[in-house]
């Protein structure tokens, strides 16, 4: 399905006025509409009826973000909190009934960084009875003392499960490194002593703070009326009493270099063949709160260096002694949020025991010195047809991360939480107004001049063998004991 320039622009333009009008209006997205409540809820409604079925979200605007070192895990409590019972379905047991009843195939809730949702999909002739188990489920859980401390051990139980689980131990490392003021609100999981700890009171202030509909969406996509949709979702939800605005305070934006020089470090992961190794170096990226314009130039970017034929790939290529199989080995990253940019650019490299600390530095050398500076080199970046072809990616993208009313949702309810309220309404048309001189500030901003983590991931057996190699070139080793910021 193709889509021009033109019509994504004309896509972006009403669905922003359909925010502003607070009222039913069809956007030209195809089958979705965005509406306000008068409480400040937000509202999205996609059609699609290709089957009779209804998916059902509730976004919160919240998560780690919000968090301290004293309560850190406790929206992920809270989310697992809301399973078991509200004043409708007093228990979880019934909650469970409730579902069944519905014909509900699946079921869930997640706590990340910057967004708590809780989604299912009901037949359609249940879609009322849906958008009244989430309300009282967000409304008014129960917290029950018995369950509240049954619930913890669940939630105790899975953060120790962490330690064993590669991508986690990675992943907090990188965190705890990057964001060395307030890991903890890059950790939605939490630490153990603040869950063991934890009080029914902490939960309830975490509720009336972050739990108002001004800082909530609501989601509906499928075989529905937008209309009689926004009837019913104004009917149950109406009356939700609007809170504070609890982002209302200035944050201080996290040191955006915070290393004071390159960190190397190596990662055995049992998951890595012992064929390969994979290389990333990952930097502090643009914060939405505080640097939107440039997340725009960031996800453009992506685009560029995904291009197989482009100069960046090239570039890298080139370099024999990296051992890069083919340009599908190479990519880059960048993950969007509110106040944890980061920036990653990865490739899988052949041969992990020949030399491999010597051609890390090789990679991030030649990434820094000749690959990046390639692509501000690139004059073709300025070209018509160049900008045609960057233009119908994220175009073709876009089209394919929304084509079911889910997908789309899932995009809206992503972008809503981790850039701002109004972010996805002209998403597509701030990336495709993207220059080259954007792209060459971008650089010289965010990688030049700042100093980046640098991770090679290798299998157990292979470290084993050329651990001295990596002691001797100065790579510290990631493991639990010090990924995990509350681990002593």
């Amino acid at each position: 399905m193709k889509v021009s320039l033109k019509k994504v622009s004309a896509i972006c333009a009403a669905l922003f006025m359909s925010v502003l009008l607070l009222h039913a209006e069809k956007t030209a997205v195809d089958r979705l509409h965005a509406y306000t409540l008068d409480n400040g809820l937000s509202v999205f409604v996609a059609e699609n009826h290709s089957a009779p079925l209804v998916y059902i979200e509730i976004a919160v605007r919240t998560g780690a973000v919000a968090q301290t070192a004293e309560n850190a895990g406790l929206f992920h409590l809270y989310e697992h909190m809301m399973f078991k019972g509200n004043p409708k379905y007093p228990n979880a047991q019934a909650m469970q009934r409730a579902l069944n009843d519905m014909g509900v195939p699946s079921w869930n809730g997640t706590t990340s960084t910057d967004r708590v949702n809780y989604f299912i999909t009901v037949p359609v002739d249940q879609f009322e009875k849906g958008l009244e188990f989430w309300s009282y489920a967000v409304r008014s859980p129960l917290m029950d003392p018995k369950e509240f401390e049954d619930e913890k051990k669940v939630v105790l139980s899975e953060i120790q499960g962490y330690f064993g689980q590669p991508e986690m131990i990675s992943s907090f490392y990188t965190s705890r490194n990057l964001f060395p003021e307030a890991p903890w609100t890059d950790d939605a999981c939490g630490s153990v002593d603040v869950i063991r700890n934890a009080t029914v009171s902490q939960l309830k202030d975490i509720q009336s703070k972050y739990y108002v509909p001004n800082n909530a969406a609501v989601l509906v996509g499928g075989d529905i009326d937008p209309d009689e949709a926004y009837r019913l979702v104004k009917k149950v939800y109406g009356d939700w009493k609007k809170g504070e605005d609890p982002w209302k305070d200035d944050a201080k934006q996290y040191s955006e270099n915070p290393l004071k020089a390159p960190a190397y470090c190596v990662f055995p992961n049992a998951s890595v063949s012992p064929q390969i190794a994979q290389i990333d170096v990952v930097y502090r990226g643009p914060d939405a709160d505080f640097n939107l314009n440039d997340t725009y130039v960031a996800d453009s970017l992506s685009y560029v260096i995904a291009d197989p034929s482009g100069a960046f790939k090239k570039a890298m290529l080139k370099n024999s002694n990296l051992q890069i199989p083919d340009v599908g080995n190479i990519w880059a990253r960048y993950m969007t949020s509110r106040r944890h940019g980061t920036l990653s650019f990865s490739a899988i490299v052949l041969y992990p025991m020949q030399n491999l600390p010597s051609r890390v530095h090789d990679f991030y050398d030649t990434l820094t010195k000749k690959a990046l500076p390639a692509v501000q080199k690139d004059k073709s970046l300025d070209t018509q047809k160049k900008r045609q072809v960057l233009i119908q990616s994220i175009e073709d993208s876009l089209v394919r991360d929304t084509e079911t009313a889910e997908g789309l949702l899932a995009t809206v309810s992503y972008l809503w939480c981790y850039a701002s309220r109004d972010y996805f309404p002209t998403y597509a048309e701030n990336l495709c107004r993207v220059k080259k001189a954007d792209f060459d500030s971008y650089l010289e901003k965010y990688i030049y001049g700042r100093n980046p983590m640098i991770k090679v991931y290798v299998n157990p057996a292979v470290y084993e063998q050329t651990k001295d190699a990596f002691d001797a070139a100065g790579f510290t080793e990631i493991k639990a004991e010090n990924a995990f910021w509350w681990s002593k």
